[in-house]
């Protein structure tokens, strides 16, 4: 995760080339008086979150406040990585938001936040909660949240916004390829007997996939830990089940080279995750 840089305040040419640039390129548009592209501004700012590992402590989100079904987009805005209402949210911002915390390359950022374009054409943005739009990132079959035409779903019309407790406590704290394999199977079969509605066609199976591929230290990503939090000699004890946050030890993205992970590489890792699973009549 890169430390904290602005457009006066530029990262190491040698370190990130690209930004460096970009920054400078913003510098000289502020020096001149002339308006910056809104893409620009976003990607030539950083508060520098995460760097070393340190996250800080989330925040609990308002009554108000709109979340979704993605964990990582729910952890981010607790974070203020992303707007902490969750509202108003850019393709661009969520673009650099998304590259930055779990080092992806900004190829794979984009090709991950085209999927719910519908949502943000005519508006130019979109808040958390409509990503439960039924068929773009919400699909039948998640590991984490109840099926969209579910009892669950019927009862509780959030609950595609919030952690479930039963569904996180059906993984292991760290899961492995072969693990995630066999928890998609499962809950695709369990689904595909509850829900006379289900449908999870061969794009809705790579991307559950996809997002299992990139998936490190997961209870406190998906809200499934309640911590005790020491800063200095004074305590601070705050539940944190049920709030999706960044782990709160020095935790950074596994991978941590400079091009961060690439659309190749994770299209690979995807790949052998479905070839891996089973389809709902058990077999792969």
């Amino acid at each position: 995760i890169p430390a904290a840089f602005s457009s006066t305040s530029p990262p190491p040419f040698l370190q990130a080339p690209l930004t460096n640039l970009l920054c400078r390129l913003a510098g000289f548009l502020d020096y001149n008086g002339i308006q910056k592209p809104d893409w620009l501004h976003v990607w030539t700012d950083w508060r520098g979150v995460g760097h070393r590992g340190e996250w800080g402590f989330p925040e609990t989100p308002h009554p108000d406040d709109s979340r979704g079904p993605c964990p990582a987009l729910n952890a981010m805005a607790s974070h203020g990585i992303l707007p902490s209402d969750g509202r108003g949210i850019t393709p661009q911002r969520l673009i650099w938001a998304v590259s930055r915390t779990f080092n992806l390359s900004p190829t794979l950022a984009w090709r991950m936040v085209t999927l719910v374009e519908p949502l943000y054409r005519n508006r130019g943005q979109f808040d958390l909660e409509d990503l439960c739009a039924h068929g773009l990132l919400e699909h039948d079959a998640s590991l984490l949240r109840p099926d969209f035409n579910s009892k669950e779903q019927m009862e509780d019309p959030t609950a595609q916004t919030h952690p479930w407790k039963d569904l996180i406590e059906a993984l292991e704290v760290k899961l492995n390829r072969e693990d995630f394999c066999t928890a998609l199977t499962s809950r695709r079969i369990q689904c595909s007997n509850q829900n006379g509605q289900y449908y999870l066609n061969i794009a809705g199976q790579f991307f559950s996939s996809a997002k299992c591929s990139l998936v490190v230290d997961l209870r406190p990503l998906l809200g499934g830990t309640e911590t005790i939090h020491f800063v200095g000699h004074a305590r601070l004890e705050r539940k944190l089940a049920g709030i999706e946050h960044m782990p709160l030890h020095r935790w950074q993205p596994c991978n941590r080279h400079y091009f961060g992970l690439t659309v190749c590489e994770n299209m690979l890792s995807t790949i052998l995750m479905e070839m891996g699973t089973g389809l709902t009549d058990k077999t792969k």
